[in-house]
């Protein structure tokens, strides 16, 4: 089979410069994106999935989504941050590969990142080919390090039923339909796609459904358009459907990632 790192797909989300003091803290949370800081001067505690590290000058730090985190900054401190996405078969990466979470800063790191906030800054043309290629730089250093854990055969074997769905969302394909894929009985699938994912097959393709509608109202991409391209005919009914699963309408979730997309600081 092909190894899992040919599918790992990076989405840079926002990023930038900062100055920071004693006021950049935050209690114990879990992030949903994944965190790349490179410290220029100062430095910050940073706790995470129970270990302490500090933030220090000349190092860059990764710190993956999905565990438990909070920091604190005693004396000023300037750094470089991204926020990013990484995916195998819509998966989180860091889920299937342990990777270091610091690194010394190489010689390339600082320009890399003032490219990447000349881009976000500027909203140049160049940035929709030029920030996926930055962040596959700046995180190259660990991502050649990472080691394959050891459940990821499973994921493997369903790598032809979650190429159909990403092909089909639009359709919200029926377990039957994925069970044939792999020419399993449908409810040993469902049984094993569970097993496998952790959630049934159903839940899965409503969950892709809602992410792929998040990642469209990141763009200019009309409601209108965004709903018929996930198969919601019916305008009012997506809108419905779209905040009984996430809390908010689709114009609320496209302010508030408006918002996250101009803060002046990482979090």
């Amino acid at each position: 089979m092909n190894d899992l790192s040919d599918k790992c797909e990076l989405r840079y989300i926002v990023g930038g410069f900062a100055e920071l003091d004693a006021r950049w803290s935050r209690e114990k949370h879990v992030a949903s994106y994944n965190r790349l800081y490179s410290i220029r001067s100062g430095e910050a505690a940073f706790h995470y999935d129970g270990e302490e590290y500090i933030l220090e000058p000349n190092w860059i730090y990764l710190f993956p989504c999905g565990k438990p985190a909070s920091y604190n900054c005693d004396k000023e401190m300037s750094l470089d941050w991204l926020h990013f996405d990484a995916r195998i078969y819509n998966f989180n990466l860091f889920d299937y590969f342990s990777c270091p979470l610091k690194m010394p800063v190489a010689k390339l790191t600082t320009p890399l990142f003032e490219r990447m906030h000349e881009l976000q800054n500027d909203s140049l043309k160049e940035s929709e080919y030029e920030l996926p290629a930055i962040l596959q730089q700046l995180l190259a250093a660990f991502l050649c390090r990472k080691e394959l854990k050891n459940y990821s055969q499973g994921l493997q074997r369903m790598a032809p039923v979650f190429s159909y769905i990403e092909k089909n969302l639009h359709s919200s394909p029926r377990v039957e339909e994925l069970a044939d894929i792999l020419n399993l009985e449908q409810n040993y699938f469902a049984d094993l796609f569970s097993k496998t994912v952790g959630i049934p097959p159903g839940k899965y393709v409503l969950g892709r459904r809602i992410e792929a509608a998040c990642q469209l109202l990141t763009t200019d991409m009309p409601l209108r358009e965004i709903s018929d391209q996930l198969g919601y005919y019916d305008n009012a009914y997506f809108c419905r459907f779209f905040k009984n699963s996430t809390g908010m309408t689709p114009t609320e979730y496209r302010i508030n990632q408006l918002k996250i997309r101009e803060s002046s600081g990482p979090s």
